[in-house]
């Protein structure tokens, strides 16, 4: 049996709302939440039962239990070594 990547979702609206559920669905193991602030990534990820919430974008893209992460709308630029969402 091939083992799907575990996810990093950046976001905490109404998009991730939707799609943490479609990715539970495919068998994927969403591992952590990320949102702009604490307070929100704590929420939902107690909502959809996600055991790491964060809000420093370092924490997910390095988390040891993420290989893949998704989001609404996600570009991201090569700066100082790190991935960040466009606008930042």
């Amino acid at each position: 049996m091939k083992m799907l990547p575990g996810v990093g979702v950046f976001g905490t609206g109404s998009s991730a709302r939707v799609l943490v559920p479609l990715l539970r669905a495919e068998g994927f193991t969403v591992e952590a939440l990320w949102g702009k602030t604490e307070e929100e990534a704590k929420q939902l990820a107690e909502e959809m039962n996600i055991a790491f919430y964060t809000s420093r974008t370092d924490d997910i893209l390095l988390h040891q239990d993420v290989d893949l992460v998704l989001g609404r709308m996600w570009f991201a630029r090569r700066q100082q070594h790190r991935w960040m969402p466009s606008g930042w």
